[in-house]
């Protein structure tokens, strides 16, 4: 079969010379009759065809609707030729339209297919028995065959298809596919000429695409390498070479060695410099409000980024005062090397917010996310206002995604605020197990849900049974008790642990809490207060002797305060912001209770973005306690004992609670406490996956005295962390000890960490 562009064109020309002029000028020959011919049966298809074509009985004819007719029915893709005549019968018009219809598919075969299975093939080409075919389906296949394996490295595939009628039926073929793979081609050079003031070296790091070596691929993408391309420019751009371009590049490819050389030819141009900045059009702002925010400086290489930058900073100190639509364009005028700025201003009109809009939420009440915004119908636009309502909702953690965007009117300056969410499970019953160093297997019947009923609430229950621990525990939260921004919360629990310390036999820990904390406006928006009452008991089963004036036991009633600043963009797998809180708590005296101490507590993480999507996590956590009176010992369970994956904090690379004063080897934990960790995070699938890699170092002390923040252990190593739905985070930690712990003869040496499941704390 072949393609009747030829037939299709001539139709066309057609239906402007063959049609009677009357019907054109005249407006007075309408249709009277439509009929249809084919090579084919089309009663299938005869109202199809009328319909499509949008030619009524009695409505004029002219070029231009038969002209509309024809491409309609093109489109379908179910004819090979569309012709449209006329003849002249009594009070107007038979109109006939001629089809070709392309036969259907019978069977279907495939030949030379290795890289890919034949459903993977014809899935993606969705070619499936009775679909019709032809020459312009065909072509758009080979096409997409053609482009899957180029995606493999297969430069040069050769695709045929083959249609064979069936016989005695002309309405359907047989169709094989054959193709010829050839080789897979590998890049073996990248190569630049023109390039005398950046280096080859510097100019690749901006690529993706990359040389062949044992440790990466080296394949070829056509449409990544577009892209590197428009990188090459860019760099140039923020170098100074503002007129840089790519005059052409060349492909040569090694059919013997089934290599690629590739070779980009670079015209560099002048290096420039900036010169002067000037505004016109601002009033709202002066000079020197906008001259603040500019990133660059006179006389400084030339860099695009940084004007992009120095716009955007400005556009944003424009929209905080409502004007959403100003107009900032920035005119380069150069002279010699040098490039003068002028900041064409259209500031426009103050926009103001007209609705707040909330699309996706087939779960959460609306109040739970209007309550997170910070813009309400009537104030002037604030881009920061709205950014952080972004943030808020998506802090929520209810929701997969939030998509942020704002529709201008088109009769006003006013603007509606459109926040488009994407639902997660957020509840989950499940039975599962748990394991840490410290506690070994555990199972696990729980339910949880932090979006209760879609108000926000959260709950918990779970209890835990195994070896070396069980736990009973159930937790409430309100965020916005009485639709205020105070928040509350119970937790009560049952913990007994046994078997992992020679000092005693079980540990009971039994008790509860109450907290309220209120959502502050100052010093910032970001920070939340908390004060929390404790009533907890402590026993030992079968306690050594030897430990016996560390293992207080009996009661403890305690109030806390505490002070957070929570700035992270993302409540998990955070990249930027920062996590800071700082409590104090104090036990015992008119409070009651059989122990007395008081603590300080401070934690701060910092997250900020390094290159590509490589975060920095610096995480500090500083611990201080003590008894009341100077003979007091503070309680066993209350002393600070970091060390592998503890809660008191990470020193990876030795066993949990073991970076602390011992005693014949067992810990007893210190009155002082500082640990810190460096990580870098990378995603290997986002928000779901991440790699790590760390340096840890911290220890604890006796008492104050005996503390030395250059006495630490250090630790280095790798982690990976998967969040599993429904069963929380999963890590997997491989770290090396470089210190000797208390007593010991050797240093830490390697040590693997592994948690899995949400584990009561």
């Amino acid at each position: 079969m072949k393609v009747r562009f030829y037939y299709f064109v001539l139709a066309l020309l057609l239906s402007l010379t063959l049609f009677p002029q009357t019907s054109f000028t005249q407006g007075r020959q309408r249709i009277r009759e439509i009929d249809i011919e084919s090579n084919f049966d089309v009663s299938d298809f005869k109202n199809l065809i009328l319909n499509q074509s949008g030619l009524r009985v009695g409505n004029p004819l002219s070029s231009d609707s038969a002209s509309q007719a024809i491409r309609t029915l093109w489109d379908l893709d179910i004819f090979s030729d569309v012709r449209i005549t006329s003849e002249q019968v009594e009070n107007g018009l038979k109109v006939i339209i001629k089809v070709d219809v392309l036969p259907s598919i019978n069977r279907i075969k495939t030949e030379g297919f290795d890289e890919y299975k034949e459903e993977e093939v014809l899935t993606n080409l969705g070619l499936v028995r009775n679909l019709k075919i032809g020459d312009r389906k065909i072509v758009k296949m080979k096409d997409q065959i053609n482009a899957m394996y180029k995606e493999k490295g297969y430069l040069l595939p050769k695709v045929d298809f083959i249609t064979t009628p069936v016989p005695g039926d002309s309405t359907f073929v047989d169709v094989l596919i054959k193709i010829v793979e050839g080789r897979k081609y590998k890049i073996k050079t990248i190569n630049f000429e023109g390039n005398e003031n950046l280096s080859d070296k510097k100019i690749k790091k901006e690529m993706e695409t990359k040389e062949d070596r044992w440790y990466r691929s080296g394949d070829f993408k056509e449409d990544v390498f577009t892209q590197d391309k428009e990188k090459i420019i860019h760099l140039y751009k923020s170098e100074g070479y503002r007129d840089a371009i790519i005059a052409r590049d060349s492909t040569y490819f090694d059919e013997d060695a089934g290599k690629i050389h590739l070779t980009i030819f670079v015209q560099e141009g002048r290096k420039y410099k900036f010169g002067k900045t000037t505004y016109e059009g601002n009033s709202i702002f002066t000079d020197d409000d906008l001259r603040a925010l500019v990133k660059y400086s006179e006389d400084e290489t030339f860099n695009e980024d940084m004007l992009h930058q120095s716009l955007y900073e400005m556009n944003v100190l424009y929209n905080n005062r409502g004007y959403l639509k100003t107009g900032l364009v920035p005119v380069q005028m150069a002279h010699g090397d040098t490039v003068d700025i002028l900041i064409d201003i259209a500031e426009g009109n103050v926009s103001k917010v007209s609705k707040i809009i909330i699309t996706g939420n087939t779960k959460t009440v609306e109040k739970v996310i209007r309550r997170e915004i910070f813009l309400m119908p009537g104030d002037e636009f604030n881009r920061t206002l709205f950014d952080r309502s972004h943030r808020n909702i998506m802090s929520l953690n209810y929701f997969e995604n939030v998509e942020p965007d704002y529709e201008p009117h088109m009769d006003s300056d006013d603007v509606d605020i459109v926040f488009n969410v994407t639902e997660k499970q957020t509840g989950v019953a499940s039975m599962g197990a748990g394991y840490s160093e410290r506690d070994k297997l555990v199972g696990t019947l729980s339910f949880s849900n932090s979006n209760l009923f879609g108000k926000g609430q959260g709950v918990n229950v779970s209890w835990d049974i195994g070896s070396r621990r069980k736990a009973f525990q159930l937790g409430f939260t309100e965020p916005w008790l009485f639709d205020t921004r105070t928040s509350f919360s119970f937790n009560v629990y049952n913990i007994v642990r046994s078997d992992y310390t020679s000092a005693f036999d079980q540990e009971q820990r039994r008790g509860g809490y109450i907290r309220l904390g209120r959502r502050l406006r100052w010093p910032d928006d970001y920070c939340r207060g908390y004060i929390s009452y404790r009533l907890e008991d402590v026993n030992y089963t079968n306690p050594s002797e030897y430990y016996s004036l560390y293992l207080v036991t009996g009661k403890t009633s305690s109030v806390s305060f505490m002070l957070t600043r929570d700035s992270r963009d993302l409540p998990q797998f955070a990249t930027d912001g920062s996590r800071t809180s700082a409590t104090y708590e104090i036990a015992g005296g008119p409070l009651g209770g059989d122990l007395s101490y008081y603590k300080y507590l401070f934690n701060n993480e910092f997250y900020t973005p390094i290159v590509w999507q490589v975060s920095l996590i610096v995480r500090s956590r500083l611990g201080f306690l003590k008894g009341y009176k100077e003979d007091t010992w503070v309680p066993y369970s209350e002393r600070f004992m970091p060390g592998g994956t503890s809660y008191d904090g990470f020193v990876r690379g030795y066993s949990n609670r073991q970076v602390c004063p011992l005693l014949s080897g067992e810990e007893i934990g210190g009155e002082t406490m500082i640990v810190n960790n460096f990580e870098l995070q990378f995603p290997i699938v986002a928000q779901m996956v991440y790699g790590l890699c760390f340096y840890d170092f911290g220890n604890a002390w006796r008492n104050l005295s005996e503390t030395n923040p250059f006495d630490v252990k250090r630790s280095a190593g790798l982690g990976v962390r998967l969040a599993i739905p429904g069963l929380g985070m999963l890590g997997f930690d491989f770290g090396y000890g470089f210190d000797k712990l208390e007593g010991a003869t050797k240093i830490g040496g390697w040590r693997t960490h592994f948690q899995f499941g949400n584990q009561f704390l």
